[in-house]
């Protein structure tokens, strides 16, 4: 599924090992990001460990900001 992808985004360090053990340095370079990365931030927060609203709310503005600034820097 890499293969087709322009760009592969990953949330955190754990997705990025993931994706090490799946692809090449070569093809990790070139197409996978950090989605935290275009908000200047370490890390996207994962909604998975929370059922707090107010906390799931916040984590879903950091996500939505990052992939604006994500399409803004990768215009369709």
């Amino acid at each position: 599924m890499i293969d087709w992808a322009d760009v592969v985004l990953y949330m955190d360090g754990g997705n990025k090992k993931r994706l090490q053990g799946l692809v090449d340095q070569a093809t990790m370079e070139s197409k996978c990001r950090l989605l935290a990365s275009y908000g200047s931030l370490r890390r996207v927060p994962d909604p998975n460990y929370t059922s707090d609203p107010e906390e799931l709310r916040r984590m879903f503005s950091v996500a939505e900001l990052c992939t604006m600034k994500f399409l803004e820097a990768h215009p369709a």
